[in-house]
């Protein structure tokens, strides 16, 4: 089922399934997660960040997205996967 926003058909894609509830458990917020990468799909200016994270009670870190964050098992890919198979996942996502 595809979603009726960017959002979630975003969250959709990069988790690799058609189904959007699934979408939501491999790539959204779990129980127990510290960190977690907020992206602005209106391609608003980026002086705003602040003033969400802010409004949110983010703390904002300059880093860029990491190996080090990513969760094979997580996306349903075996645990030796690696960014070449997350991005496959991704293109895949329509075809299953």
């Amino acid at each position: 089922m595809k979603s009726t926003g960017i959002d979630g058909e975003f969250m959709r894609l990069i988790a690799g399934t058609h189904h959007v509830s699934q979408a939501f458990s491999r790539v959204g917020m779990a129980v127990g997660d510290v960190e977690a990468w907020l992206v602005d799909l209106t391609q608003n200016n980026v002086s705003e960040i602040p003033s969400i994270c802010a409004a949110m009670g983010f703390e904002q870190l300059l880093l860029r997205p990491s190996l080090a964050l990513f969760d094979p098992l997580k996306l349903g890919l075996d645990e030796t996967a690696d960014e070449n198979d997350a991005i496959g996942l991704i293109h895949l996502s329509d075809i299953k």
